[in-house]
């Protein structure tokens, strides 16, 4: 890992230079070259003056660009350049190796998981076993905590990255897995995270390094992915959040909650599915169609209508005083990587300015949370 000095040797800038432009006194700057850390806001500082991202001089660069080289083989040449999403995720891989205690690998049971051809019916049994592993064995329920599902029992590192042109992102390098989501409509986020999530098993050789990027509106799509890989994981993720024995007894109480007279579904049992399994509209539409409740071409259709006559499915949804949906939390932080940066800090194998960077949080943050540990 290069240190700051590299870093500052490497500008070719005098230090003279760097002081006036940093606002840092050159005796400061002196002991950065000796090896001292600098404060959050030092390195900030410095990395403005240099021209620099208060990353590159914390980094891994090994982690660092051997992810950062796998996400852009996912990409066609001509859309990979000035894509600085895949620095950012290829960074937080970087910082959260830095921080995190890599005694401790992700336990996702790939062995149990058997993808060979992506087709639907290896997608329901693998989201089955999903189920079978982590929740209990319940087939039948929504899956809201996913997200703790993913972190807790997956020890998968989840992180909620604002980028508007990518839906998700997944990797796993040095045998840790990660996942990214970007901040959506909260049902959007869960089916990506599931999406994500059957890519990581689709990779069920743990030793092999992989990543792989989803851009924008590329989950949940419509229209079934005419790429395999993608056509599973958008499968994987219907079956695993709206299970098709949860499905069935939920469609049942919803008709008779309604007073359905036709035996075929509509917009507004539709709109309930969503709501229960906290999914989007789009995503119970094709999950139906996927189980035959629906013709084929059904979803894009009432999508489409719900669209030309309300302006989405949610103001359809809001117009008949459908019930508010269930609250979907995504964790700021790992547990596991809070709770490894707080161990370091204590041990003094990192500063509080390079977690306060591996984990996005404030230095105030997570000295509140090392003291609400503490008690």
């Amino acid at each position: 890992m290069k240190t700051i000095a590299d870093r500052i040797s490497e500008s070719g800038i005098r230090i003279e230079k760097i002081s006036k432009s940093s606002g840092i006194s050159k005796d400061r700057i002196l002991e950065f070259m000796a090896g001292a850390d600098p404060s959050l806001y030092e390195l900030r500082k410095l990395a403005d003056a240099l021209k620099m991202n208060v990353s590159d001089f914390v980094v891994d660069s090994g982690v660092r660009h051997r992810a950062n080289f796998l996400f852009r083989q996912t990409l066609p040449r001509n859309r990979v350049q000035g894509l600085r999403f895949i620095d950012d995720y290829s960074r937080q891989i970087g910082y959260s190796f830095e921080v995190l205690d890599t005694t401790q690998k992700s336990i996702l049971p790939f062995k149990h998981f058997k993808v060979m051809h992506h087709t639907y019916e290896e997608a329901d049994t693998n989201a089955a076993t999903f189920r079978s592993l982590f929740c209990d064995n319940d087939l039948v329920s929504p899956l809201l905590s996913l997200p703790s599902i993913v972190i807790e029992k997956l020890q998968t590192l989840l992180f909620v990255l604002p980028e508007q042109s990518v839906d998700g992102a997944s990797a796993i390098i040095d045998g840790q897995a990660f996942i990214f989501v970007s901040p959506r409509f909260a049902p959007r986020m869960l089916f990506t995270l599931a999406h994500e999530i059957g890519h990581l098993i689709a990779h069920h050789e743990s030793r092999e390094e992989f990543a792989t990027l989803d851009l924008e509106n590329q989950t949940g799509r419509l229209k079934r992915s005419v790429k395999k890989s993608e056509a599973f994981a958008d499968t994987f993720a219907g079956c695993l959040l709206l299970p098709k024995e949860g499905v069935g007894i939920a469609l049942k109480k919803i008709r008779e909650l309604v007073g359905a007279q036709s035996d075929s579904i509509g917009d507004i049992e539709l709109l309930y599915l969503s709501r229960i399994f906290g999914v989007s509209f789009q995503a119970a539409a094709v999950r139906c169609e996927d189980l035959n409740l629906l013709p084929p071409g059904g979803a894009i259709s009432l999508y489409e209508k719900l669209t030309k006559e309300h302006g989405s499915p949610e103001k359809r949804a809001e117009s008949i005083n459908l019930p508010p949906r269930p609250k979907i939390e995504f964790p700021m932080v790992p547990r596991r990587l809070l709770l490894s940066a707080i161990n370091k800090i204590r041990n003094g194998e990192i500063s509080i300015g390079r977690a306060s960077n591996a984990l996005k949080l404030s230095i105030a943050d997570i000295m509140l949370y090392n003291t609400q540990r503490t008690h």
